[in-house]
């Protein structure tokens, strides 16, 4: 099923890629792999204060479009399979609690420095969107009592063109997404007075990735 996902966002992304031609405006589809890492799920029970998450590998792929030179429109999907722990507050314990899978789609953009003519990019990424959560198992999934939440990300990397078809893509990213709603306190500068406010939750994760670029004009 992953790679399913995968086969139909170059299936598709390849046919608009031909159909730009005409255009000259250049499609890059890559596909990567890597790891992500980082980030617990806080939860207010009696007994549990958060939920690590794993780190493990990941995968997924790009789709950029180039708008004018240096700046893409991106499309990101990134996929964790991954492990959930609970951190028990009375024993202080962090025990296995059920696999997981964490889906990110992001919409954003990418601006590459240097001329276009240039074969290394170094570059700078951002964008926003929804990550789906799910646990595996029963118990994970009465800890886990959401899926789609906001999630964005920033990321740093370089790009290096083989000719005018092929590449190679590494990049690092950070990739927080909100999750349970948490309580923080609001003081009015002028007045003093202080209450109580609703506040998000984030898990904090980063990736590392390397990627084939392949490219259409």
């Amino acid at each position: 099923m992953h790679w399913g996902k995968l086969l139909l966002c170059l299936m598709l992304f390849g046919i608009l890629g031909v159909s730009s031609a005409q255009a000259q405006h250049a499609i890059e589809v890559t596909p990567f792999g890597g790891v992500r890492f980082g980030g617990v799920i806080d939860i207010n029970t009696a007994d549990v204060d958060y939920l690590p998450i794993h780190s493990s590998s990941n995968f997924g792929a790009t789709i950029d479009y180039t708008v004018w030179p240096g700046f893409q429109a991106e499309l990101l999907w990134s996929e964790q399979p991954t492990f959930l722990s609970i951190h028990s507050i009375s024993s202080g314990e962090t025990i296995h609690l059920s696999s997981a899978n964490l889906n990110t789609y992001n919409v954003g953009f990418l601006y590459q420095f240097r001329p276009a003519e240039a074969k290394l990019h170094p570059y700078i990424a951002a964008g926003i969107g929804v990550t789906h959560f799910s646990a595996g198992q029963l118990t994970g999934k009465n800890f886990l009592n959401f899926s789609n939440r906001l999630s964005y990300n920033f990321g740093l990397g370089a790009k290096y063109y083989f000719n005018d078809h092929f590449g190679i893509r590494v990049e690092s990213r950070w990739l927080p997404s909100r999750t349970t709603a948490g309580t923080g306190q609001y003081c009015d500068p002028f007045s003093g007075f202080c209450s109580p406010v609703r506040t998000n939750n984030h898990a904090e994760q980063g990736s590392a990735d390397i990627g084939l670029i392949i490219r259409f004009h």
